[in-house]
């Protein structure tokens, strides 16, 4: 956990801090930074990384926490603006396609990427954050007669399809008419199980 003398800092500070540091983590492994590398990117002395954080570890968990509530709340306007899951997750993504590489957001999709790779499933934690109380409610509004089983394997899918897509449009360099072709499939696929699965329980109510 980060200390409390790096979170007391003064917020211009702190965010240039952390803006320093994702410029260190985004692309690379834990393994592969030393404190050396953040003295020297931050400026500060070496005893002063040890009063803002326990170690290397350290840093990329608060970096991660940072860059997860950032994602979930782009994610949430995208789809709160289009009250449809996938014209939102359509939208987002486009908007991800359109990010300036040394964006401070896009750095943490990256970071988030390599961190899902490496070390799951945070990942993947982070997009079912993101989309789990929008699913369920934009679900409601279009009738989808989830069970709980249901909800839960819908989540799962579509929260590991749209980090899949992130990464390829960020680390990948997939063109985005790919990605959204892809999406256009699982709309499809999802969509045609969901009201298919409808239909049967609806079928099998009228039997009893």
């Amino acid at each position: 956990m980060v200390e409390q003398r790096f979170l007391n800092l003064s917020p211009e500070t702190r965010d240039r801090y952390t803006n320093q540091l994702l410029d260190i983590f985004h692309n690379k492994t834990n393994a592969a930074i030393s404190v050396t590398d953040i003295v020297k990117g931050l400026e500060i002395a070496r005893g002063s990384f040890y009063k803002y954080f326990k170690d290397i570890d350290d840093v990329s968990d608060y970096l991660l926490k940072q860059a997860i509530v950032q994602i979930h709340q782009d994610i949430q306007k995208h789809l709160d603006q289009t009250g449809d899951i996938f014209q939102g997750t359509q939208a987002y993504l486009q908007a991800v396609a359109a990010l300036d590489p040394e964006s401070k957001t896009y750095k943490q999709l990256r970071l988030i990427g390599l961190r899902r790779r490496l070390h799951a499933p945070h990942g993947h934690l982070a997009m079912q954050s993101a989309l789990s109380q929008t699913v369920q409610k934009l679900g409601d509004q279009a009738n989808w007669a989830f069970d709980t089983k249901d909800y839960q394997v819908f989540q799962g899918l579509l929260g590991d399809w749209v980090m899949n897509a992130v990464d390829k449009l960020v680390s990948q360099a997939w063109p985005l008419p790919a990605v959204l072709d892809e999406l256009s499939h699982l709309h499809f696929w999802l969509t045609q199980s969901v009201y298919a699965r409808q239909d049967s329980q609806t079928q099998e109510g009228g039997r009893r």
